[in-house]
């Protein structure tokens, strides 16, 4: 597997931490194929890098590497939080639980940088439609048995996406 080669890669000759070897192999593979859901699927890809950064990489790399690896390959960011929507409702192994927080936070970011990304382009939204996005964060933390400053974190999303109309 990929991944695993680069992991290791990264390891053995120290040329990087092994998350950005990762992210950047995502980023080349992605700018390539991201077109091609055949070859880039986005519904395996992305679940397969956020156990990688669980199991492997946890508390290593910045919060939303995973995300940033695949916006800056130029997957649309509604693809992205579809999926991790599809990931944090499934509570398959490893994300069940407080592990599950994991997904809200990179959620979390992701919508952030989408909205960033909204406003600067002067309302133009490139399919972020508020009010699912809002409702998806919203049953995300309600399912979460415990949430840390991801809840004030959404709070303030919800509050900005109302504000703005979107």
């Amino acid at each position: 597997m990929l991944i695993s080669q680069k992991h290791t890669q990264a390891l053995e000759t120290g040329e990087g931490q092994p998350f950005e070897i990762v992210a950047e192999t995502i980023r080349t593979m992605g700018r390539r194929f991201v077109a091609s859901e055949y070859i880039f699927p986005a519904g395996d890809l992305i679940p397969l890098l956020e156990r990688y950064a669980f199991e492997y990489q946890r508390d290593v790399g910045p919060n939303g590497w995973v995300v940033d690896a695949f916006r800056e390959a130029g997957m649309p960011e509604q693809q992205i939080f579809t999926v991790l929507e599809d990931m944090f409702f499934r509570d398959e192994v490893p994300f069940r639980g407080l592990a599950k927080r994991r997904i809200l936070i990179d959620a979390v970011y992701l919508v952030e940088r989408w909205l960033t990304k909204a406003v600067k382009r002067g309302g133009t939204t490139e399919g972020f439609r508020g009010q699912m996005v809002s409702e998806t964060l919203k049953a995300m933390v309600a399912q979460l048995p415990a949430v840390g400053p991801e809840a004030d974190r959404v709070e303030r999303i919800l509050a900005d996406v109302s504000r703005r109309g979107y």
